[in-house]
Order: structure tokens, then C-alpha cells, then sequence
């Protein structure tokens, strides 16, 4: 578990917390809210760290966590009595009103040790409406030396009146500087190369350049370029099949990730070649690339069907290639 001060990137943001927590003023409920993989989770984590904290250890600084005493221990190992972690279940797809009804009785509860009762609900933005509403309740009415921490990247699928009965702390994507200093940390072996690659895959998410490095990224990147350029120069079934493997949970934000890397590479290259066809190409690409990307943005935001996304984006994208080349 990371402490506060080892969060790279988000100086705003922490500095509203340790402001709250160094002047006893933390408040009963926040969002933390941003791009996926720029820490809103770690920070969370490390808040709920610094509220339980018994300052152990000679090195703890009033604020972050100590990292060595048991409350820490416990909260590092999901395992404290008065933490608790809501998030999508396996197999499920929403955050269920049981969840959350149960999430509000304990909440409730005295605290075990210590003085308070935390928690943090994941993607948040998951709750579907019965789920939203019995939070909503818990908000008008928290229980005394409660903390519950929002998580999402799509706070605008949140009711409206629980963004507003919480206290917002919003993470910016990192600058490529500070991006690639954490990648260099982080993955050391990286070359130069693959940390270009990384950046430009990431937008500023350290989790989705850290993947990159370490992960499979590489190699998926590499079938998907291979696959896009095959299936939009070649016949529907291929277009298909492309849209169906990419369509898997695990692979979709993947494929859109890269996706718009794609189309920013293709955008950024025109600029610097001669204009086709009085620059019919240019803003054909653009406007294709646009189109994308607010249909991505809509897939993210309500859940789409993943395959009838991508089968859109990919049929399209033929179409154009086949009339532009």
C-alpha cells in the first residue's frame, strides 16, 4: 500500500487531503474522480491509511501512514475491522443494493478500533439505481466518525445528488515527464522505445504504461495494429471476428485505448505529409477520428455492447480507407 507522499502526480489533489487530514476536518464523504489508472485508488487507500494510523514508527510524518503498525498491517492486507471494500462482485456486472445496504448497516456500527468507520466503494459509478438511491440515504444521514471514499472515472453517471453531498477530489492525468519518471522506477529494463511506446499508449495513466512495460500490452498492440490493418482492408467476416476477440472484458479497453492511439499516430503523420486531395484525407481522418471517439466515450459511459461498438468503429474505418486510398 502506498502512503500518501508516494503518489507522483497529483500534488492538487493530495494537498486538499492533507489539508483535511493534518487539520482534523475530514468530512464524511468524497469522490475522488478522474482517469483510469492515475491513482484515485492508491489515494484512497493511503487516506483511509493516514485517518487509521497509529504513528508507530519514528518516521511517520503526522500525516502519511507509518506503514508499520497494525492498523496499517491490516489495512495493507484488506483485513481491519473497520475498513471496508465495495466493488463489483465476480460473474456480476452492477454494484447491488445489498451491497450497499449492507456497506450502510456497518458504517453504522461503533468502530471496533480506533475512532472511525471507513470505506471505499470502486467504480462507483457501477451502482445501478435501487444500489445509488439506498446510498444516497446514508449520505443525507452519516453515522458520526464516518469516511466513505467514491471511486470512479465517470462521475458524471453519478446521481447528481450524491456528487453534491460529497467533498470532490479530482486527479488529472500525469504530465509525460512525471509519466515517464514513474515508468522508469517502475519498470527499469524498459528501453527508451518501449517508454515512448508506453507514454503514448498511456495518456497519462500510470496504470495503463506501467501494463505496457510489464505486461502484455506490447504483444497485444502488436496483433491488434496487425488485425485492424487486416480486417478494414479485407471482407466483413474477417471485420468480425477482429470485433469479437477484442469485445472480451478483459480486451476492450485495450482495443480502445489503442484505438485512439491509432488515429492520434494517423492525425499527428498528416499533418507533416502533403495534402491529399486538397486535404479531403486530413479531415476525413479527422472527422472519423472524432466520430470515435465520442461513440468510445458513450461506450464507457453507458455500458454499450462492446462488440457492436467495435464492429461499428472497424466498419466505418473500412469504409474510409477503402474511398481515401
Amino acid at each position: 500500500m502506498k502512503p500518501l507522499e508516494a503518489i507522483r502526480g497529483q500534488e492538487e489533489a493530495l494537498q486538499q487531503l492533507r489539508s483535511a487530514l493534518s487539520g482534523e476536518r475530514m468530512g464524511h464523504a468524497y469522490l475522488f474522480y478522474g482517469p483510469q489508472g492515475v491513482g484515485k485508488g492508491s489515494a484512497a487507500k493511503a487516506t483511509l491509511q493516514s485517518l487509521f494510523c497509529r504513528r508507530e514508527s519514528p518516521a511517520a510524518d503526522g500525516v502519511s501512514g507509518c506503514g508499520v503498525c497494525g492498523a496499517c498491517r491490516k489495512l495493507a492486507n484488506a483485513s481491519h475491522p473497520d475498513v471496508n471494500f465495495v466493488g463489483v462482485e465476480s460473474g456480476k456486472t452492477q454494484i447491488s443494493v445489498d451491497q450497499i445496504r449492507e456497506l450502510s448497516r456497518v458504517l453504522s456500527l461503533t468502530p471496533f478500533e480506533g475512532g472511525w468507520k471507513g470505506a471505499i466503494i470502486d467504480d462507483a459509478a457501477l451502482m445501478n439505481a435501487s444500489s445509488a438511491n439506498a446510498l444516497l440515504k446514508t449520505l443525507e444521514e452519516p453515522a458520526n466518525h464516518s469516511l466513505l471514499i467514491l471511486v470512479t472515472n465517470q462521475p458524471g453517471a453519478l446521481l447528481p445528488t450524491i456528487r453534491s453531498r460529497c467533498q470532490l477530489v479530482r486527479f488529472g492525468t500525469l504530465e509525460e515527464s512525471e509519466l515517464v519518471s514513474v515508468l522508469q522506477e517502475e519498470a527499469p529494463q524498459a528501453s527508451a522505445e518501449v517508454l515512448q511506446q508506453a507514454c503514448e499508449i498511456a495518456q497519462g495513466s500510470v496504470a495503463r504504461g506501467l501494463d505496457f512495460c510489464l505486461g502484455e500490452m506490447p504483444k497485444l498492440r502488436a496483433r491488434f495494429l496487425k488485425e485492424l490493418d487486416h480486417s478494414t482492408s479485407g471482407g466483413l467476416a474477417d471485420l468480425l471476428d477482429v470485433a469479437l476477440f477484442w469485445s472480451h472484458k478483459d480486451r476492450f479497453l485495450t482495443a480502445l485505448v489503442l484505438l485512439q492511439a491509432w488515429f492520434q499516430e494517423r492525425i499527428r503523420d498528416s499533418v507533416f505529409q502533403e495534402p491529399k486531395d486538397g486535404g479531403a484525407y486530413q479531415e476525413g481522418l479527422m472527422e472519423l477520428s472524432l466520430w470515435s471517439d465520442r461513440l468510445i466515450n458513450r461506450a464507457k459511459k453507458f455500458n454499450l455492447n462492446r462488440q457492436l461498438v467495435l464492429e461499428a468503429i472497424l466498419i466505418r474505418l473500412s469504409r474510409w480507407r477503402r474511398t481515401s486510398s
